[in-house]
């Protein structure tokens, strides 16, 4: 396989050859259809992504707008896969403006509660244990399903690390008697 990529600029109602000799052509890149003769046959309309198989000295390339535009040329084959995609994101970077404080809150012995419920506005929550300083205590903080074997202990006195999440935050208490938590979250 030996192709050869032409880039080529177009002033508007102008030709120009490439003198190539191959079997096969694709136009790369254009803005509006060029039209193209074969060995000074026919000129034909092509737009980005069609190709040409035959055989060929010769291409005339002619364009009616200004543009630029890239053709490969050659023996062989190119195959183009490419697939062009276009995605709006938008995204607050900006720190949170506003820190809320929501009341303790208390998890009954051997229950999952609700402590911060979901906040599309959420950047940051901070959850922190009010409970006392008893080292067999160890609380998990999680989503829903957080239970005595998933989500992250707080122990005692411990905090956890802040949470970019807008989604609900639960706790589950193993414990024999309710512990107390305490929550921040920035806006």
């Amino acid at each position: 396989m030996a192709l050869r990529d032409f880039a080529l600029t177009f002033a508007g109602g102008d030709q120009q050859i490439i003198k190539a000799k191959g079997n096969f052509f694709r136009v790369l890149e254009t803005t509006t259809p060029i039209t193209i003769s074969v060995d000074g046959g026919v000129f034909v309309e092509r737009e980005q992504g069609q190709a040409q198989f035959g055989d060929f000295e010769t291409l005339i390339i002619k364009s009616a707008a200004a543009q630029s535009i890239v053709l490969t040329a050659g023996i062989g084959q190119l195959v183009d896969n490419r697939t062009a995609v276009s995605v709006a994101v938008t995204t607050d970077l900006d720190p949170g403006t506003v820190i809320n404080n929501p009341a303790e809150v208390s998890v009954a012995a051997g229950a999952t509660s609700l402590i911060l419920a979901a906040n599309v506005n959420r950047h940051r929550a901070v959850v922190q244990s009010a409970f006392a300083n008893d080292p067999a205590i160890i609380a998990r903080v999680g989503g829903a399903t957080v239970g005595a074997t998933s989500g992250l202990e707080l122990t005692a006195g411990a905090g956890l690390p802040p949470w970019a999440t807008t989604a609900a935050i639960y706790c589950h208490n193993p414990g024999a008697t309710a512990i107390v938590l305490m929550c921040v979250e920035d806006e």
